[in-house]
């Protein structure tokens, strides 16, 4: 399987291959940003990514998700209010697309990758209100950087990322909503015929914004800013298996899990199952 694919490691494709992803995914969640039960929601992906190796050292890289996301029952519970009629409506769509370029060299057994691109999901502005929105409707970029090491089938790796999201600016405030995000991940893998198994663990930090409370509920939950404003932050703890189908293709599923979120869903749960397909340069 070709490594940074399957794996999501800091390595690269090899010059004149291509890979392809494809896969489905789903977010849930229950619980609000007050800890107060909701009607469960959810967001189905239909995830999508493309990779080719331009040289030894250069790889060109996308992708998009198809996005669906909608209240999963209408209980008793909160969250659909009477006198708001698009706050529970469903949502169809694309999510946050990329296109991002990567440098990765190598050093004995340590690869290294940095990554720079565009990134958007301006089309999202117009359902950025909705309680189950996909998105906050915003041009940017995505740089990030990962370093990683394996050894006799066992090895990690760990990897930042800057997620520049030129929100709009809040009166009264001194930053943009939605704010700029930091993001990291460290991982840990280890194989055993054509199993692979990684554990990892994700954080989530926005930069900027206000807690959620009083003050927020009166002056910004009732504008254009009532979810981009919050300084939302979450760590995640994942497990992901890979099972080899060739050495061009292979199976991942993975489960993830929040285990700490500020000002967000505390119960917030995801689970994906995709394929990869790798192809080989011609000769």
């Amino acid at each position: 399987m070709a490594p940074s694919v399957a794996h999501a490691d800091p390595g690269v494709l090899p010059a004149g291959s291509a890979a392809l992803y494809g896969g489905l995914g789903m977010s849930t969640w229950s619980v609000g940003m007050s800890r107060n039960p909701r009607d469960p929601a959810a967001i189905f992906r239909l995830d999508t990514w493309s990779g080719v190796g331009l040289t030894e050292h250069l790889q060109l890289s996308g992708g998009v998700p198809l996005v669906h996301s909608r209240i999963l029952s209408d209980g008793p519970d909160p969250p659909c209010p009477p006198n708001e009629a698009d706050y529970c409506t469903p949502v169809t769509g694309l999510g946050d697309a990329h296109v991002l370029v990567h440098y990765g060299s190598s050093w004995k057994k340590l690869k290294g990758r940095l990554a720079l691109g565009p990134r958007s999901d301006a089309w999202n502005a117009g359902t950025r209100l909705r309680y189950v929105n996909v998105g906050q409707g915003t041009w940017g970029g995505v740089l990030e950087g990962s370093v990683g090491a394996e050894h006799r089938a066992v090895g990690g790796f760990a990897e930042g990322r800057y997620i520049v999201r030129l929100g709009r600016p809040i009166p009264g405030y001194d930053f943009r909503a939605p704010s700029d995000a930091v993001q990291g991940t460290v991982a840990g893998f280890g194989s055993a015929g054509k199993l692979r198994v990684q554990g990892a663990a994700h954080v989530h930090q926005q930069v900027a914004g206000v807690e959620y409370g009083p003050a927020y509920l009166q002056t910004l939950y009732d504008t254009g800013n009532r979810w981009g404003s919050v300084a939302f932050a979450q760590l995640r703890g994942e497990l992901k298996l890979s099972w080899s189908l060739s050495d061009r293709s292979g199976l991942h599923l993975t489960a993830s899990r929040a285990l700490a979120t500020r000002n967000g869903p505390p119960d917030h749960t995801d689970v994906a199952l995709g394929a990869h397909l790798w192809i080989p340069p011609s000769r």
